[in-house]
């Protein structure tokens, strides 16, 4: 049987021991997936400041820093990665550790994406600050408000292991989602209803997958393993 080099390089049994003799591993996994949660909420702050006021900073500014956060959110998914394959071959016998690990690989991917999609945002900001008007600017501007606190919120609940605040982030961003859906549809039903419909649909698009990495990160805290990603009923 041909083995696995991963698991028999120095690296991984360096790792390994430091789980009996270090600070626990676990703590920092957690540790670090709190950090990517903050550094995407962070891109997303910066980025969807300059689109709801243009003078806030300038493009280059922009793009400078979020290139160095996203860089950072996917070197800590590498980090999350690593670690976990630790964690799960010291806790095999372990079911319930198991699958809380492979639940936190896929969390850790979503907020991967969330670094991913600010980038898109920005890029369709990037076209020019001006095709976001009149009513499109107000809906995408309460939806950012509110998925700034879902950031906080789900922070919180993953912190806390708080189920029922994890469920209410989960529906929020559901509600917020439909509003996106909304715009999008408006956009593809009467291109001709709005000046620039593409920008604006592809705006709203990737602000509906922002919210939706952000509501399958929240699961984790209330839905089986089978069920990760769709708002459910807490057991």
């Amino acid at each position: 049987m041909k083995l696995d080099k991963t698991i028999l390089s120095k690296k991984f049994w360096k790792k390994f021991i430091a789980v009996f003799t270090d600070q626990p591993l676990s703590v920092k996994v957690e540790n670090h997936f709190e950090e990517m949660l903050i550094l995407a909420e962070d891109m997303y702050v910066h980025v969807t400041s300059v689109i709801i006021d243009p003078e806030v900073h300038t493009l280059e500014h922009i793009r400078e820093t979020f290139f160095l956060t996203d860089t950072r959110i996917n070197q800590l998914e590498d980090i999350i990665r690593r670690d976990v394959l630790v964690l799960l071959s010291i806790s095999a016998s372990r079911s319930k550790d198991v699958t809380n690990n492979l639940l936190l690989l896929n969390q850790v991917k979503d907020a991967e994406r969330l670094g991913d999609y600010t980038k898109n945002i920005f890029e369709v900001f990037e076209y020019g600050a001006e095709f976001l008007t009149g009513k499109y600017f107000s809906i995408f501007d309460e939806i950012r408000i509110h998925t700034i606190m879902l950031f906080s919120e789900v922070r919180n609940s993953i912190s806390k292991m708080d189920a029922k605040l994890a469920k209410k982030s989960c529906d929020q961003a559901t509600k917020h989602i439909a509003k996106c859906n909304v715009v999008i549809n408006e956009m593809m039903a009467d291109p001709n209803c709005i000046e620039n419909p593409v920008a604006i649909a592809l705006l709203f698009r990737y602000q509906k997958r922002m919210l939706n990495h952000l509501r399958k990160i929240a699961t984790a805290q209330f839905a089986p393993f089978d069920k990760f990603g769709t708002c459910g009923k807490i057991d």
